[in-house]
């Protein structure tokens, strides 16, 4: 395949920051002593790989592009997609390769196996213990684990069975079914339902109309049995018995139920007691108020309300909906988990207000609630209560859009307007706007508001506007159809400060252009459009429809772009680079010769030949390459992109370069433009084509750690 060249890319590899090549001896030696897993993540490229080295340092499996998940017994999973193999704690193969295999969960001893793809979708399924003892060959179909029983259940002629993690079948394959309740199994067969244990003991009979329920949060079953037949010719209409059971079918609490349900947040039992049925052919109102008890989790009464139904939401509240005595609309209000009344059911509809998207992620401001009354057809009256039922805004004519915890203002829609009101009910932007821009998803404390106005030759004209939400006042001034501000092309390491490195497109005049967070024109607006900015902040702008390929210019002011760069490179520089490995034996940190010690780089800035005394470096993982080359001062052609894709060759590979086609189709045109770099020594390169994009020729593989030596 590759030669030398392959034998001597896998055996650089690396334990943590230090890299050193390995003897034949040392790599296929397995070290003494326990095995960690060391992980290499590259969040400029994504790119992660994962090996095994002993308490020395020494590497027992090189670097990959695969997971390791440690196994109880000591011993590794290594997966590389769907399949994989086990290895013992020493970092030996045991078993496999499978063609698929599942990783361990904790609640079971054996992992399954399968060929022609997943047993759960239609492949056939195996067991393996972690010691690499197959307990069971891959000859079943539907395979699947039951959550919370340590069980398998399998199917075998279109009929259900379990096995244990020993590969030992606990239930024949003689069902309709077999699913985990609990840590129990309900059973159905001929129509008929029943509970088993893990064992495969029968805890009740097979039974009719019976239907059985984990409840969530909770280790208890719920069991409602619904009445079957028919009494005098008339189909029997009655409420099912339900009851409630712990891990061995044994009532966990006292008292049949019509309906019982668990509330984990509150940790109590919400029930409906049941009722005989009477003997009459009508039956039981069930739109009327019912007395609806709560109880704490061992069954004893903690209140009773009349009502149609609880529900719990945030904060172990509950929502409660009660019918009106008059059969107008149902009412709601919100009590707590002892059933006091927090807001009496009033409103005709009570819900946890949304938070704004903003802040949302990491949020723990207690809950607030919006309270709707309707008025008559769609008008309605909104307020907003905290979970202990206290007034923030009043009932009025208005819809509550959003909620911002940390600033304690609303996006309030007024009639046909929207704005910004704070707790006080003051506004902070009046309601004057049509509604909330699609792209206003923008940190706090920055929205975005939009208008469209109908008037003049009948077409839609939206206008955007940028708002601080702390002071009210639009960011900067300006008629525009259109901003967005972008920050998405940052690398996820780089944690520049909102809105600093914000690149703001925007139309104005029916042309394209770019602004800062301070409305100053950074790009002018005369294109027909702007593409997104790139990792380096630039931006492709096109003069008209039939201006196909554009040209780069920078979205960023002069000073922050150079910032920009700066940052950037340095990250290329101090992150941990890719290392080579059978799937990426090209992958690592590629430098110019002349630029590998700081006295270079240094020399080279002063005569001119970089313009920052920053070393240029071309990073590759398995399948992209980082190109900072930007420092290069006599550098010619096109704007080299941040990311591009490569080609892997025999004895190196080749970067395509801006105007190639899609890699699969670039790779075998050689007409593609391309920089082609070929191995000319253990870690030295040439570079064929980069005289004529004014790169250097002659280029090193670094250590992939990073260089404190390199600026």
């Amino acid at each position: 395949m590759r030669g030398s060249l392959f034998k001597s890319l896998l055996a650089l590899v690396c334990a943590g920051t230090l890299c050193a090549p390995l003897s034949a001896a040392e790599t296929t030696q397995p070290a003494e002593g326990a095995l960690e897993v060391f992980t290499l993540n590259n969040e400029l490229t994504h790119w992660t790989g994962q090996g095994l080295r002993d308490a020395r340092g020494r590497v027992v499996v090189p670097v990959d592009t695969v997971e390791f998940t440690r196994l109880p017994g000591g011993g590794w999973l290594s997966r590389a997609g769907l399949g994989g193999e086990l290895l013992d704690a020493h970092g030996k193969r045991i078993a496999g390769p499978f063609e698929y295999i599942e990783p361990p969960q904790p609640s079971l001893d054996a992992m399954l196996i399968g060929t022609e793809g997943s047993p759960v979708l239609g492949g056939k399924g195996g067991l393996v213990r972690e010691d690499g003892r197959v307990v069971a060959e891959p000859v079943y179909t539907e395979l699947d684990a039951l959550e919370g029983t340590g069980l398998f259940s399998f199917q075998r002629a279109r009929r259900t069975g379990a096995m244990n993690a020993q590969g030992r079948i606990v239930l024949e394959p003689l069902n309709d079914s077999v699913t985990a309740v609990a840590s129990l199994l309900a059973v159905t067969r001929r129509g008929q339902s029943a509970l088993f244990d893990r064992n495969g003991k029968a805890l009740t009979e097979f039974r009719d109309g019976v239907d059985y329920k984990a409840l969530e949060g909770s280790p208890w079953i719920r069991e409602c049995i619904r009445p079957v037949g028919e009494h005098n010719g008339v189909e029997i209409v009655d409420e099912p018995s339900c009851r409630v059971l712990d891990e061995t079918a044994k009532p966990a609490i006292p008292g049949e139920f019509a309906e019982v349900d668990y509330l984990p947040d509150a940790r109590r039992w919400v029930a409906i007691a049941y009722r005989k049925a009477n003997g009459s052919d009508e039956p039981a109102p069930r739109y009327v108020n019912r007395t609806v008890l709560l109880l704490d989790e061992a069954g004893r009464r903690v209140a009773e309300l009349q009502a149609l139904y609880i529900h719990q939401t945030q904060a172990a509240r509950l929502v409660v909906t009660v019918a009106t005595s008059d059969g107008a609309d149902d009412r709601e209000g919100l009590a707590d988990r002892d059933g006091r009344w927090l807001v009496k059911p009033d409103y005709d509809r009570i819900e946890t207000l949304p938070i704004a998207f903003a802040e949302r992620d990491g949020n723990k401001a207690p809950p607030q609630f919006s309270t709707l009354r309707w008025i008559e057809g769609t008008r309605s009256d909104v307020g907003v209560v905290d979970a202990d039922g206290r007034v923030i805004l009043p009932m009025a004519e208005w819809q509550v859009i959003a909620h911002y915890p940390s600033l304690a203002l609303y996006i309030v829609k007024l009639g046909d307007k929207t704005g910004v009101i704070d707790s006080a009910g003051r506004w902070r932007i009046p309601a004057k706007h049509s509604d909330i821009a699609p792209n206003s998803d923008l940190p706090a404390p920055y929205v975005i508001f939009s208008d469209t106005d109908y008037s003049g030759r009948g077409e839609d004209r939206d206008r955007y506007t940028l708002y601080d939400l702390r002071s009210g006042k639009p960011v900067f001034a300006g008629d525009y159809r259109y901003i967005d501000p972008q920050d998405s092309y940052w690398p996820m390491g780089v944690n520049a400060p909102w809105p600093e490195f914000v690149i703001v497109a925007a139309e104005r005049g029916g042309k394209h252009g770019v602004i800062d967070m301070q409305g100053n024109v950074v790009v002018p607006f005369e294109y027909y459009n702007i593409d997104s900015p790139d990792r380096w902040g630039r931006m492709t702008v096109y003069r008209d429809e039939n201006d196909e390929k554009g040209r780069q210019v920078d979205g960023l002011p002069p000073q922050k772009a150079a910032r920009l760069r700066d940052m950037l490179s340095r990250q290329i520089r101090e992150q941990q680079a890719p290392v080579s490995s059978v799937h990426a034996p090209y992958a690592g940190r590629y430098v110019p010769a002349q630029y590998t010690d700081a006295a270079q780089v240094q020399a080279a800035a002063q005569r001119g030949a970089l313009s920052r005394p920053v070393a240029p470096m071309i990073l590759m993982d398995a399948s992209t390459a980082i190109l900072d080359l930007g420092m290069i001062g006599n550098r010619k052609g096109p704007a080299l992109d941040y990311l591009e894709y490569y080609c892997e060759r025999d004895n190196g590979f080749d970067i395509l370069m801006p105007g190639a086609d899609v890699s699969e189709r670039a790779c075998v045109d050689p007409k593609a433009p391309r920089l082609i770099l070929q191995a000319a020594g253990e870690q030295d390169w040439t570079c064929s084509t980069c005289k004529d994009y004014g790169l250097p020729e002659r280029w090193r593989r670094t250590d992939p750690a990073p260089n404190p030596n390199l600026p």
